[in-house]
């Protein structure tokens, strides 16, 4: 192909291919001009085996190419690794490692004594949800989309699958187990003292010129629909038909992943298949397989309105019409969810007055800084980001097209995860699609409840009955990245000091509860804390969580060059009128063309919104885009 001509002459040639590339740009599936590294660790690797990543001075952009590249490089015309794939997380607060180390997971505290158990701290801090825990206003479409644009933006790979809980051999040095106490409320006289847990890879002290541990994300930091295309060409090149600028479907779903994925389908199902997208993790519960299928559907049925109309011209060959339609898709899919993500999703979360603080209306001017760097932070993808964990329900009825039960039977949780059988069992997409857009989420109201499925129960089918408790991974993740404990997040976000004795954020009676774990406030680990702080008003999380919330999210808006509002940062970008109907699009008109049903709740987000019909809501006017 001219792209890998291009990059064979690259290293002799390199002003000539500027000049050869930037004729044929827009056509361009990788607009880099380097040969793409490899991923900085694969999932089966130690941290001893990962690579340097590429440097700003390793990467040469192509600064007319009108699309974004796959593993986000050069978006940044000046610093191209920012927000690049396989790059780093980026710090807020120096690390903290455990004591006079620069690599070694924080396992003592601040006057010398151990910490406790990350079980013991989620056993003590999060009690059980129960029916009477649900949300009043948030669905749990507010949980599923925050996963889903998680899934986007972050993804932090384990060393390899090594045992860690064996009591008679060497524990391996990248094991960080988690203590079960003999009293436990869930595991207590099982026999059961150890949770299986593996570092996180990374970029080890003195390693790429690094001064400590630092952990990597093999995902772009935008929000440019990566979860539904990639972040790298192969994968991407894996889920396109190249026909059509079409994605790759099975019947009614996503295509098939090869054998041998992450995907682990308990041994109790006949038809153990994963499915395939753009990012790994779509298995791991039936809605999150139908919110991808939803926007492969909706990519399809833009591709087919674009092809038609791009062919009609007669100027481009099947190929470059295959790509163009591809493209330009792609970039209205970026703009979706862009939209839905500031326009629905982070105001019920953050509330007003964070909303405006950091500028993350749609309505407020945007211009696009070149010195914003959107890399994500270590914090907000071990921490911060993990708040809707405390959403997840307590299981789901797929729904009939009139939303209604039928013969359907409520699913726990605990019988959904990493089993897509169940996905199909149950009439795939939108009967899943139709129940978290009606059902409640979990309430994050100071409590710091959880359901037992992922407290008690997370993965156990998948497992061998070794279930996981998410709370305790979620505090240990962070001991095992250096995050700093909760007392330097407040001061960082500028609120005021925390004490056993003053803990203004927290209910009262929970001072005990605290005293009863940790031997100063100093230790308190972050994650915990954080997610049992009151919410603050008009928002559905407390002050520390959401501070580090809408930092990031305003860097990822403010420092993307080809966020969908910017009018001159990037070729070819959306003319004004796009700009405003994009704007105006939601996540229920989105469901509702996809679906054959014609009715959707108006708003997919808000717990008791009345069904409309689908011409009720903005739709977008594809005839006459601009596609020049």
């Amino acid at each position: 192909m001219m792209v890998d001509s291009c990059r064979q002459v690259v290293a002799l040639l390199l002003v000539i291919l500027l000049a050869v590339c930037h004729s044929f740009s827009s056509f361009r599936f990788d607009t880099r001009l380097h040969k793409r590294s490899e991923p900085v660790g694969a999932e089966d690797s130690s941290s001893a085996d990962v690579e340097c990543p590429p440097a700003d001075g390793d990467i040469a952009c192509n600064a007319a190419s009108s699309y974004r590249t796959m593993d986000g490089s050069c978006n940044n015309l000046i610093h191209p690794t920012w927000g690049q794939s396989n790059q780093p997380y980026s710090r807020l607060l120096p690390a903290m490692y455990d004591a006079d180390s620069r690599d070694d997971a924080r396992k003592v505290g601040e006057k010398g004594f151990n910490l406790p158990s990350a079980r013991k701290v989620s056993t003590t801090l999060h009690k059980e949800a129960v029916e009477t825990d649900f949300s009043s206003s948030l669905t749990s479409m507010h949980m599923l989309w925050g996963q889903f644009i998680d899934h986007d933006f972050t993804l932090t790979p384990q060393v390899d699958s090594i045992t860690c809980c064996n009591e008679t051999a060497r524990r391996p040095k990248d094991c960080i187990p988690i203590s079960i106490p003999t009293n436990d409320p869930h595991w207590g006289g099982t026999g059961r003292t150890c949770m299986e847990m593996r570092r996180s890879k990374a970029i080890l002290p003195d390693q790429c010129d690094n001064p400590q541990r630092e952990q990597f994300n093999q995902l772009t930091a935008f929000l440019d629909a990566s979860a539904v295309y990639g972040s790298d060409d192969d994968r991407a090149a894996e889920l396109r038909s190249f026909t059509g600028g079409r994605m790759k479907t099975s019947p009614d779903s996503l295509p098939f992943d090869k054998p041998g994925t992450a995907c682990k389908i308990p041994s109790i199902y006949r038809d153990r298949r994963c499915y395939a997208a753009g990012d790994t993790r779509c298995n791991v519960w039936p809605s999150l397989i139908s919110i991808h299928v939803l926007f492969v559907l909706e990519h399809n049925r833009i591709a087919d309105i674009f092809y038609a109309q791009i062919k009609k011209t007669g100027y481009l060959s099947e190929e470059k019409a295959d790509e163009k339609t591809y493209q330009e898709t792609k970039k209205i899919i970026s703009a979706i969810m862009q939209v839905i993500t500031y326009k629905e999703y982070l105001p019920s979360l953050l509330g007003e007055e964070l909303m405006k603080k950091f500028g993350l209306s749609l309505d407020e001017p945007y211009a696009y800084g070149s010195n914003i760097d959107p890399t994500i932070a270590n914090v907000f993808a071990t921490a911060a980001f993990r708040f809707g964990h405390a959403q997840i329900s307590l299981g789901t009825t797929p729904l009939e097209k009139n939303y209604v039960t039928n013969s359907s039977r409520f699913v726990p949780f605990e019988e959904m995860f990493n089993q897509p059988e169940t996905f199909r069992q149950n009439g795939g997409c939108f009967p899943f699609l139709r129940s978290v857009c009606i059902e409640p989420a979990l309430r994050i109201d100071g409590a710091g409840r959880f359901a037992s499925s992922v407290r008690d129960e997370l993965f156990g089918r998948t497992f061998d009955g070794q279930a996981l408790d998410l709370p305790a991974l979620n505090n240990q993740r962070g001991r095992d990245h250096g995050i700093p404990p909760y007392h330097h997040w407040r001061k960082f976000c500028g609120l005021s000091n925390f004490s056993f004795t003053d803990m203004p954020d927290h209910k009262k009676q929970n001072s005990r509860l605290y005293l009863k774990l940790y031997e100063t406030p100093e230790d308190v680990d972050l994650y915990s804390a954080a997610i049992s702080e009151r919410p603050l008003v008009g928002a559905n999380i407390g002050p520390t969580f959401g501070c580090l919330l809408g930092l990031q999210f305003q860097k990822l808006k403010y420092g993307d060059r080809f966020w969908f509002q910017s009018e001159n940062s990037y070729p070819n970008p959306f003319t004004s009128s796009e700009i405003e109907q994009l704007s105006a699009i939601s996540l229920s008109r989105i469901i509702c063309q996809n679906d054959n049903y014609g009715q959707v709740p108006a708003d997919v987000f808000k717990v008791g919104s009345p069904l409309v019909a689908c011409d009720q809501l903005p739709s977008l006017d594809l005839s006459n885009w601009t596609l020049d």
